[in-house]
Parts: C-alpha cells; sequence; structure tokens
C-alpha cells in the first residue's frame, strides 16, 4: 500500500518520475482508502444478500434474488467506480499543452528528416513552462518519456511537427542528464544574444526576435 506524507493511501493512478503508477489486479482489492477494502466489503456484501434471499418471507422467490442479485451488483460496481482514480496531474496538463498547440497548428503533418525539423525558442520555453511543476529538476529523459512521447503519440510525429516546424539556424546536441529547465535556460539565453548582436550589426530590418530563434536539438 502506498501512504501520502500524511500515511493516507494513495489512490486511483498516481505520477510518477517517468509516466504513472498504476495499481494491478488483485492487488486493487486491497486497496483501503475507503472504510472497508474491497476484499472485505464485497464478501460482506454477497453474504447480506444471501441472508435477505433466505430471511424475507416474499411471495416470489425470484423477487428475491433478483433484489439481493441487485443489491450486491450496485455494492461491487461503487466499490470499483470508488477505487478508480481521476487521470493524473499530468495526462490532465498534456490535454492542455496539446489544445494549445493544435490550436495554433490544427493540422500537424510529417516533414523529411533534416534541417526543416527545427522548433523556435518560443516552443522551447513554452514546453518548459507548461510543464515547470511537473519538472522540476528532472533532465531530458524524463521530459521526452513522460511528456513528449505522451504529447505527439495519437499523431505519431516528432514534437516539432506537431508543433509546427521550421528552418534551422542553429544546431544543439547536449547532454540528456542535465536539468531540463538548465538546458532551457541556456538556450533562451543564447537566443537573447544572438537577437541583441544581430540588431548592433545588421539592419533593423532584419531583426529577429529571440523567441524566433530557430533550433534542431537533438
Amino acid at each position: 500500500e502506498l501512504l501520502d506524507l500524511k500515511r493516507m493511501p494513495l489512490q486511483g493512478r498516481l505520477d510518477a518520475s517517468r509516466g504513472v503508477i498504476s495499481p494491478a489486479f488483485p492487488f486493487t482489492l486491497l486497496w483501503s482508502g475507503r472504510p472497508l477494502p474491497a476484499s472485505i466489503l464485497v464478501p460482506v456484501l454477497a453474504a447480506a444478500a444471501f441472508e435477505v434471499a433466505i430471511r424475507t418471507q416474499s411471495t416470489s422467490r425470484f423477487l428475491t434474488w433478483s433484489a439481493g442479485a441487485a443489491f450486491l451488483s450496485t455494492g461491487v460496481l461503487l466499490v470499483l467506480g470508488l477505487g478508480a482514480g481521476e487521470s493524473p496531474q499530468i495526462e490532465r496538463r498534456i490535454d492542455e499543452y496539446r489544445g494549445k498547440v493544435l490550436l495554433r497548428n490544427p493540422a500537424p503533418k510529417a516533414c523529411a528528416r533534416g534541417p526543416d525539423r527545427a522548433v523556435t525558442a518560443f516552443h522551447l520555453h513554452e514546453l518548459s513552462e507548461h510543464f515547470r511543476a511537473f519538472i522540476g529538476d528532472r533532465d531530458m529523459h524524463y521530459v521526452a518519456s513522460t511528456i513528449i512521447k505522451p504529447a505527439t503519440q495519437r499523431e505519431r510525429l516528432s514534437l516539432a511537427e506537431l508543433v509546427g516546424p521550421t528552418t534551422v539556424q542553429f544546431f544543439v546536441s547536449h547532454f540528456w542528464g542535465t536539468p531540463f529547465q538548465h538546458f532551457v535556460a541556456s538556450v533562451m539565453k543564447h537566443a537573447q544574444q544572438s537577437a541583441r548582436v544581430l540588431s548592433e550589426t545588421a539592419s533593423p530590418l532584419s531583426y529577429q526576435s529571440p523567441n524566433d530563434k530557430r533550433y534542431w536539438i537533438c
């Protein structure tokens, strides 16, 4: 049994460092997030239904047994319904992220691998900020397995293709063990510095916002 910091039973599917934890049957029968675990409550309901069928003086034994069966079925369904927690918060957050992305790029499609599969600094920063509470100090392994893959699996596309690919300006190779937030901060710092240098050396007409800097990230 999993307990929180207040020693209360954790229920339903739970966020984990990489994905979610979902207790498997028959261990869910031992779940005690309610006054009685299902492994105790179901037999009690079954015995009660049998007792009702034996003791009730009814003109129709069929109706008596039907009432007992309905009572038992209702109890079982109630227990199973109470034991099924809501979707983990990370899944709801991913749905929210997809909604924002698909609003801007409603028909994502595949593109050829290569220089035209880059993302902007804005897209990278948006991903980081949207999931900041979940990412914390975690690295790219967590982000790829728990956020990016679930967010893109429906279309079977890369993240760049989902958000809208663009042509690369800068290639980034990085260590996946670095905290993801540190990596994003480094890229954003580079984007700001690059935009500042360009504004000082090029025509104002060629100025490019740091958010529009384009990166191919491995």
